[in-house]
């Protein structure tokens, strides 16, 4: 969960629900590119995310956060990049 409090714009939120609920992203390589409201960055690969599996791993430190949906991967600050 974000405990920065900070949370990004509604549109970029609803815009980031649609892109993995309906699968309308554009990607490089095999993966996703996402954004953290505390300036990180990390990647969901499009097979888990045609998976519906929300497994983000975190660039500069490889850790790897799961979340059980959409809404809990933008709740902790996730948006798409």
């Amino acid at each position: 969960m974000n405990t920065t409090g900070e949370v990004w714009s509604s549109e970029l939120r609803e815009q980031t629900r649609k892109a993995v609920e309906d699968f309308d992203f554009a990607f490089l390589g095999d993966s996703v590119a996402f954004k953290n409201v505390d300036g990180r960055f990390g990647a969901i690969t499009v097979s888990d995310l045609l998976g519906e599996q929300f497994k983000l791993t975190v660039r500069r430190s490889g850790d790897i956060e799961t979340f059980a949906d959409a809404q809990q991967l933008i709740d902790a600050g996730w948006a798409i990049d």
